[in-house]
C-alpha cells in the first residue's frame, strides 16, 4: 500500500504543497502542489495502480480557424533539444511498454499524455515528453510536414499542378467528410462566434494554408512555458521521486511569468438564431430524406459546478435512454430517422446542450422546435418524473465507480474539467459527494429541474436552430474551387518560386525517408529485454460447468460494480438467418420486455443497471483460421444494491422482449441504417480491410455480413419494402433457436457475495431455458464462401474527400511460427515504413499492418490518405524493406520485440477482464499457448522475422491479394483513369 509522507506547506525539490486530500472515489490521495520558481501547477492521484500516467496540459485558446493549437500539438512531438530524433514520438510507440502514448487538442487546451506500468519505461517517456512540451525542435520542415506545404501533383513536375500537402491538413480534411463532423464544426462556429469557442483548434482546411510558421513559433513561445503548465501524474510511484525528476530536469531552468490565457465572456444574443449549411453527400441523397436539424444553446460556464453536474442529470432525464422524454418525443414525431449526436457539452469552459435529427426534410426545423420545447414545457408543466430523475443520478453514480480501461486518463480528464479553469482540481473526483449535495438541494426546491428546463432551454435566447442539407456536389465543387485557387496561386509565381516549392517538397520527402542517425537513436532511453517479464499475465478465474456450458468467475477488484457478460454459440446457423442477426441484436435490446413497451422497459432498465447491451462477433480457434463460430452477446453492469433487479431486468431481455412491436421495429430498423452509414467514413479503414479479407477469410467474410457493407445493404432493402410481418417472423425464428441452454456462457466479475448471487440466478436461468439437444464444437460453413485470390479490386464510394486504402493477405494461425514474427512486424511497419511513407511523406492520417491471427488474415489499411495508387505501391514493396532497410540487428530486434509485447501487457481492468476471459475460452487461448507464444516472441531472430516476411508478402501471393479502396467517386474515378482496376460500387 502506497503511503503519502507529505503535508500542506511542505517544500521538497522546489515544489510547496497546496493540500493533501483523499478522494474516496478513486482511491487516492490527491497532492496538489506549484512548483515556485517556474510557476508549473502539479497535481498526483496517489495510489495502489501500478499503471502510471503523465500527462502536462496547457491553455491553448485559438485565435483563428487555421489550426494552430492542433497542428503544434503534432510538432512538438517531432523532436527536441534533448532527443532530436525526427519522430521521438514514433520511435516510443515502437520501443517501449507505454500502456497509453498520444496527445489531444481541445477547444481551449492541449494535453500530454503518456502511461506505462513499468517505472524506468514510466520515466523514459516521461522524459521524452517534457523534452517535447518545452524544449521542442519546431522546425520550419516540421512545421510544413505536419500542417502545410506546396508540392505538385506529379512531385517534381513544375507543369503538373499546384497541390497542398500537410498531415493535419488531410486530417482535417477527414474530420469534415462526413455529416457528423460537419455539425460539430457548424455548431461550435455559429454558437460561439464572439469569443475564441467560436474558433476551429483543430484547423478549418480552407484556413489551414494562412498559418505562418513565425505566428507558429510565436504561439509555442507564448503557452508553451511551466507557468501556463499543468502536470497531472497518477499511480503508484513516490510523489518526490516525480517531484525530483521535473526539477532537476525541466522545470529549475524556467522563471514564472505572466501568461494571458483568457478566454472572451460569450455574448450573449437577443434573439434565436436559425441557418441553412450544406455538408457532403452521396448521389441519390435528397433534401426531402437525407438533411438534418440540431437545436443548440449556450448553458453558462462549467465553473458554476452545481448548474453544471445538474445539466449532467438533465441529459441523462431527457435523452439517456429510448424511454426519455425527450428522446421518445422526437422518435414518436416521425420527423426523422433518428438523433444526431446530442446532449450536454462540458469539456470547455463555455458548456452547451444540443439535440438534433437526420434522415429528416429540409423543411422540417419548425416542426422539429415545436417538438423540443412541446416536450421540455410539458416537463415544466407536469413535474419531472422522479423515479426517471433518480435512475440519472444513479447513472452517474455508476460512472463515478466504474473502473474503465484507460481508467487514469479519465481521471485525468475529471481533472482538467474544473483545474484548467483554475477551480477546484478535484471537484469532479468526487463524484458521488456531489452528487449527494445535488440531491439535497433538488430534494429542496421541488421544482428545481422544471426550473433548470426553462432557464437552460425554454427562456434561453442564445439558441441556434442549424439545417444540413445533402449536397452530393459538395466535395466536387470544392475540388473545382481548389483547383481554381491553386491555378490562381501558381499563375502568379515566378519560374523561380515554382523550383523553390519542387526543391523544397523534395528537401522534405528526403527529411521524411532518411532514418535517424545512430547518434541521434542512442539519445533516447531504452529497456532492454532484462526489463521486460517472460511470463504472460495471469488470470484469477474459476470456470464451472452449468447445464452445459460454462461460467467463468472472475476475481479483481470492481469498486461496487457487477459485470455480467453471456455469450450465446451460434455456430449452426445458415446464411439466411446470420444475415438478420444483426438486426435481431438491435432489435432485441431496444424493444420492450416483461409486459411493458419499449419507453416503460428502458426506464426500468436504466434504474437498476447500465443498460442491456447486445452485440453479434465472430470468433475462431487459435490453432485454425477455418474453425469460426458467430456468437450473439448480452453485457451489462450494475451496483451492487441494484444487483437483483439487474439480473430480473436481464432475464427479461432474454426471455420476454417484444419483438411484435411493428412501429418500434421500423423506428429501430430505420435508426440502425442511419447510424451504420454515419459510421462509415469514421471507420473507413475497418470497412474497407473487412470488405477486401470477406474473399479469403471465412470468419471475415462472416464478420463484414454481420458488421460491414452488407448490412447496410440489406437494411435498404428492408426501408424501401418494409414488410414488418415478414421480419418478425425471422426474428421469432432465430430467438425460438437461440434459447437453448448448451449455447450459453457466461463470465463475471463483482464481489464475492455478488458473485454467489449471480451465479445462483444463471444456474436458475439455465435450468428454466434448458437444452433442445445442441452442441457446441461445430463451426459455421456457408457454402457461398470461397476463397477467390483472384478478385477484382473493389472501390466502395462514399461522401469522402479523403480515401481508406485497404489490401488483404493471408495470414497464419496464432500458434504458427510465424505468429511472434508477423505481431513484431506489423509493429515495426505501421510505426516505422508505413508511417513515414504514407503519413509523414503524403499526408495520411494513419496506415496501420496488422496481423489477425484469429481471423487468419494480414491486412494493410490507411486512414484518412490523400492517396491511392503511391499507398498501394508502398505496400508493394513491404518485402524490399524488411529485407534491406528494417533494422535486423540484435538490439533493433530486442527494441522492437519490447514494442510488441506491451500490446499483449495491458492493465486489465474489470470489464476488460470479464471479456478477455471469454475471448480465451471461444478461442482456446490457454496460459499454456500464451507462454510458448511469448517464449518465442521473446527469441526471435532476423532469420524468424525474414522467412515470416517471405510467406506473407511473397510476390506471387501479394499480386493477387484483394484490394478495397473506400473513397469518393472523384477521386476514385481519378484513380481509374489512372491504369487502377477497380469495379465501383455505391453505397
Amino acid at each position: 500500500m502506497v503511503v503519502n509522507k507529505l503535508k500542506v506547506g511542505d517544500e521538497l525539490h522546489g515544489f510547496v504543497v497546496k493540500s493533501v486530500k483523499d478522494v474516496e472515489d478513486v482511491r487516492s490521495i490527491a497532492i496538489e502542489l506549484v512548483h515556485v520558481k517556474s510557476g508549473a501547477r502539479l497535481i498526483h492521484l496517489l495510489c495502489d495502480d501500478k499503471e502510471n500516467l503523465f500527462s502536462v496540459a496547457f491553455r491553448t485558446p485559438p485565435k483563428d480557424d487555421t489550426g494552430l493549437p492542433h497542428i503544434l500539438e503534432h510538432t512538438v512531438l517531432c523532436g527536441s533539444k534533448k532527443y532530436p530524433v525526427k519522430d521521438p514520438f514514433v520511435e516510443l510507440l515502437k520501443t517501449s511498454l507505454a500502456t497509453f502514448l498520444n496527445a489531444m487538442t481541445y477547444p481551449d487546451k492541449t494535453v500530454y499524455p503518456c502511461a506505462s506500468m513499468n517505472e524506468k519505461d514510466f520515466f523514459n517517456i516521461a522524459s521524452v515528453y517534457c523534452d517535447a512540451a518545452f524544449k521542442p525542435v519546431i522546425s520550419e520542415k516540421h512545421f510544413k510536414q505536419e500542417g502545410h506545404h506546396f508540392d505538385f501533383k506529379e512531385s517534381g513536375n513544375t507543369s503538373s499542378d499546384l497541390i497542398i500537402k500537410g498531415i493535419v491538413y488531410n486530417e482535417m480534411k477527414g474530420a469534415y467528410s462526413d455529416l457528423d463532423g460537419v455539425i460539430d464544426k457548424e455548431e461550435s462556429a455559429k454558437l460561439f462566434e464572439s469569443n475564441e469557442y467560436g474558433k476551429d483548434s483543430g484547423g478549418d482546411p480552407a484556413i489551414i494554408p494562412e498559418l505562418t510558421y513565425e505566428d507558429f513559433v510565436a504561439f509555442h513561445k507564448n503557452y508553451y512555458h511551466p507557468a501556463n503548465s499543468y502536470i497531472f501524474i497518477y499511480g503508484n510511484i513516490d510523489t518526490e521521486k516525480h517531484l525530483e525528476f521535473l526539477n532537476n530536469e525541466y522545470l529549475s531552468g524556467y522563471d514564472k511569468i505572466e501568461i494571458d490565457t483568457s478566454i472572451k465572456p460569450l455574448n450573449s444574443w437577443d434573439e434565436p438564431r436559425s441557418e441553412r449549411v450544406p455538408y457532403p453527400a452521396s448521389e441519390g441523397d435528397t433534401l426531402e430524406k437525407n438533411s438534418a436539424i440540431t437545436l443548440a444553446w449556450s448553458t453558462g460556464e462549467s465553473k458554476d459546478a452545481v448548474k453544471s453536474l445538474a445539466m449532467n442529470v438533465l441529459e441523462d432525464y431527457l435523452l439517456g435512454n429510448a424511454g426519455a422524454p425527450l428522446r421518445k418525443a422526437i422518435v414518436d414525431s416521425k420527423l426523422g430517422e433518428d438523433l444526431t449526436s446530442s446532449g450536454y457539452a462540458d469539456y470547455q469552459r463555455d458548456t452547451f446542450f444540443t439535440v438534433g435529427i437526420k434522415g429528416t426534410g429540409d423543411d422540417k426545423a419548425q416542426k422539429f422546435l415545436d417538438v423540443v420545447l412541446e416536450s421540455c414545457n410539458a416537463q415544466i408543466k407536469n413535474g419531472v418524473d422522479k423515479t426517471m430523475i433518480e435512475a440519472a443520478f444513479h447513472h452517474l453514480e455508476m460512472s463515478a465507480l466504474d473502473i474503465p480501461s484507460q481508467y487514469p486518463l479519465r481521471l485525468m480528464d475529471r481533472v482538467y474539467r474544473s483545474w484548467i479553469y483554475d477551480d477546484e482540481p478535484t471537484y469532479n473526483l468526487n463524484l458521488r459527494k456531489n452528487l449527494e449535495v445535488l440531491m439535497e438541494e433538488y430534494e429542496g426546491d421541488e421544482k428545481f429541474f422544471e426550473k433548470l428546463i426553462e432557464e437552460k432551454i425554454i427562456g434561453n435566447k442564445h439558441r441556434l436552430i442549424l439545417t444540413f442539407y445533402p449536397d452530393a456536389e459538395y466535395n466536387s465543387k470544392s475540388d473545382v474551387e481548389f483547383e481554381k485557387k491553386m491555378a490562381e496561386i501558381k499563375a502568379g509565381l515566378s519560374s523561380e518560386e515554382l523550383n523553390e516549392i519542387a526543391n523544397e517538397a523534395k528537401e522534405l520527402d528526403a527529411m521524411q525517408q532518411a532514418p535517424n542517425t545512430p547518434e541521434a537513436l542512442a539519445t533516447l532511453p531504452k529497456l532492454s529485454s532484462s526489463d521486460v517479464s517472460k511470463l504472460p499475465p495471469v488470470f484469477d478465474t474459476d470456470t464451472v460447468d452449468i447445464d452445459g456450458g460454462k461460467l467463468l468467475d472472475n476475481k479483481i477488484y470492481t469498486g461496487g460494480i457487477n459485470y455480467v457478460s453471456i455469450s450465446l454459440d451460434l455456430s449452426d446457423f445458415d446464411d439466411e438467418m446470420l444475415e438478420y442477426l444483426p438486426i435481431f441484436s438491435e432489435v432485441i435490446s431496444k424493444v420492450g420486455a416483461g409486459g411493458l413497451d419499449y419507453a416503460e422497459f428502458a426506464q426500468k432498465e436504466v434504474g437498476c443497471c447500465s443498460g442491456i447491451g447486445t452485440s453479434v462477433t465472430v470468433s475462431g480457434r487459435i490453432d485454425s483460421y477455418d474453425s469460426v463460430v458467430p456468437y450473439l452477446n448480452y453485457v451489462v453492469k450494475g451496483v451492487d444494491r441494484k444487483l437483483t433487479q439487474m439480473l430480473g431486468v436481464l432475464r427479461e431481455r432474454l426471455l420476454e422482449s417484444d419483438l411484435c412491436d411493428k412501429d418500434r421495429l421500423k423506428d429501430i430498423i430505420l435508426q440502425s441504417r442511419i447510424g451504420r452509414k454515419a459510421s462509415l467514413v469514421s471507420q473507413g479503414h475497418v470497412v474497407a480491410a473487412a470488405y477486401a479479407g470477406k474473399e479469403i477469410s471465412r470468419n471475415v467474410y462472416l464478420s463484414e455480413i454481420i458488421g460491414g457493407i452488407s448490412p447496410i445493404r440489406l437494411l435498404d432493402k428492408l426501408v424501401e419494402n418494409f414488410d414488418a410481418d415478414m421480419i418478425i417472423s425471422k426474428l421469432e425464428a432465430i430467438r425460438t433457436k437461440i434459447l437453448d441452454s448448451a449455447r450459453f456462457d457466461v463470465s463475471i466479475a463483482g464481489s464475492e457475495d455478488s458473485r454467489k448471487m449471480i451465479t445462483a440466478w444463471y444456474t436458475d436461468l439455465m435450468s428454466t431455458i434448458g437444452s433442445n439437444g445442441f452442441k457446441k464444437g461445430g463451426f459455421f460453413n456457408s457454402p457461398k464462401f470461397n476463397i477467390n485470390m483472384n478478385s477484382k479490386s473493389i472501390g466502395l464510394a462514399v461522401p469522402a474527400d479523403v480515401a481508406f486504402v485497404a489490401r488483404a493477405l493471408p495470414g497464419v494461425t496464432a500458434v504458427s511460427p510465424h505468429a511472434p514474427a508477423l505481431s513484431l512486424i506489423s509493429q515495426n511497419l505501421s510505426y516505422g515504413y508505413l508511417w513515414n511513407e504514407v503519413r509523414a511523406k503524403r499526408g495520411a492520417y494513419g496506415c496501420k499492418a496488422s496481423s489477425q491471427a484469429i481471423s487468419g488474415v494480414y491486412s494493410l489499411a490507411s486512414y484518412r490518405d490523400p492517396c491511392i495508387v503511391e499507398t498501394l505501391e508502398t505496400y508493394d514493396n513491404i518485402l524490399d524493406y524488411i529485407k534491406n532497410d528494417m533494422d535486423l540487428s540484435v538490439d533493433g530486434i530486442e527494441q522492437a520485440i519490447i514494442g510488441t509485447i506491451k500490446n499483449f501487457d495491458v492493465p486489465f481492468r474489470p470489464s476488460l477482464v470479464v471479456g478477455t476471459a471469454i475471448n480465451h475460452l471461444r478461442s482456446g487461448s490457454t496460459y499454456k499457448s500464451r507462454l510458448e507464444f511469448r517464449t518465442r516472441l521473446l527469441g526471435l531472430t532476423k532469420e524468424d522475422i525474414i522467412a515470416a516476411a517471405e510467406k506473407i508478402f511473397a510476390r506471387d501471393v501479394f499480386v493477387k491479394a484483394p484490394i478495397c479502396v473506400m473513397s469518393s467517386k472523384e477521386k476514385l474515378e481519378q484513380a481509374v483513369s489512372g491504369g487502377l482496376g477497380l469495379d465501383i460500387e455505391n453505397i
